[in-house]
């Protein structure tokens, strides 16, 4: 992300590295992380996981709402586009899935993707059956991967408090 489009810049020995060494380059490139965000669990097993419907994505950092990210994705009539993150200055390249415009449409911070997707499947138009839920999940995986990189859109367990802090 920090290289965004000059993908020229991006070689193969790069995505070799670990996870930890590719934040490290990340950072030394952009020479402007003024802070760094934390997350701890108690273990794996306290850590929301996408792709289960019971998880509630919220959007953090974001000044912006479900409604008007989802017109940004929208724009795209479904076409990888270039997203130009103004907020953490990061520029990347999104696959916006069939669906994840009308998705990110639904998400308030309250409604797990359980929730979601039910008002998703109430309110669909379209001439075949509307897909289920692992469809769902799979199509929006890179609308969250990149969002959720972005520390934008993160996920919150049910047995959190339904209000985002």
């Amino acid at each position: 992300m920090v290289l965004g489009t000059k993908q020229a810049l991006t070689t193969p020995a790069l995505e070799q590295l670990t996870r930890r060494q590719q934040y490290e380059i990340a950072e030394l490139l952009t020479g402007d992380i003024v802070t760094h965000s934390l997350y701890v669990t108690a273990g794996p097993a306290s850590t929301a996981v996408y792709g289960d419907s019971g998880n509630i994505p919220f959007f953090y950092h974001e000044p912006m709402t479900g409604e008007s990210i989802s017109r940004i994705f929208g724009a795209s009539r479904g076409q990888t586009f270039t997203l130009r993150h103004p907020h953490s200055g990061m520029t990347v390249n999104v696959n916006p899935g069939r669906y994840g415009a009308q998705l990110l449409r639904l998400i308030n911070g309250q409604r797990s993707f359980g929730e979601i997707f039910a008002l998703f499947h109430a309110d669909w138009h379209g001439k075949a059956a509307a897909p289920d839920d692992a469809t769902l999940f799979a199509d929006f995986a890179p609308v969250y991967e990149t969002l959720n990189a972005l520390e934008r859109l993160l996920l919150k367990h049910p047995d959190c408090e339904r209000t985002v802090g």
